[in-house]
């Protein structure tokens, strides 16, 4: 159940709808210049990049102190990540995965430069899985065995290329020569016979 808007609310997502809807900043702008706070110039609006989340649609800062101090950001934090082993840093050498909420060995992370602590917040179970279900549908592989050979080494999901329906698990040379083959039954039963001989 949503929870009905005060007039403040209303009046404020009014303006933010109004905002969102102008196409250029520039000429909605009340004047051509602008103060720049960085380098404290009066400078042509078209000096400053666009920026909708701002309430005058146009970053603060005009392009060049802008550029400055973002290259003054990565400066300060280049060093953070040079020679960095997260695997090392981690005291416990465990970590909770933020989907799952189990405990795992940091080891079953990845890591991930932009992030805190230099691992990426869910265990690779749980990113494989939602790549499965984004990709095909279903969370967990069908078996953990491949339906040609029965091998259990780098099982993935095999589907067909031109309906896109899963149609089973597959190791990965099984589903690497299927893939060589083009998925075409007359070429494999062709192979099949020239084994044969």
């Amino acid at each position: 159940m949503s929870i009905p808007l005060t007039e403040r609310q209303k009046k404020y997502k009014q303006k933010n709808i109004a905002k969102w809807k102008i196409a250029d900043p520039y000429l909605c702008y009340p004047s051509t210049e602008k103060e720049c706070p960085g380098c404290h110039k009066m400078k042509p609006i078209r000096e400053f990049n666009i920026c909708r989340s701002n309430h005058s649609g146009l970053q603060p800062a005009c392009s060049s102190c802008w550029k400055d101090r973002m290259n003054a950001i990565q400066e300060k934090h280049k060093n953070k990540w040079m020679d960095r082993d997260p695997y090392e840093e981690h005291l416990t050498g465990k970590k909770i995965c933020s989907k799952c909420k189990i405990e795992k060995s940091i080891k079953e992370f990845n890591i991930s430069k932009c992030r805190s602590d230099g691992l990426q917040h869910q265990c690779n179970a749980c990113k494989q899985s939602a790549i499965r279900l984004r990709k095909y549908g279903i969370s967990q592989p069908l078996s953990d065995t491949c339906d040609i050979c029965g091998g259990k080494k780098v099982i993935s999901i095999d589907h067909s290329h031109i309906t896109g329906k899963v149609r089973g698990t597959l190791c990965r040379a099984c589903n690497t020569a299927l893939g060589l083959f083009r998925d075409n039954t007359v070429l494999l039963s062709k192979a099949i016979d020239y084994l044969k001989q």
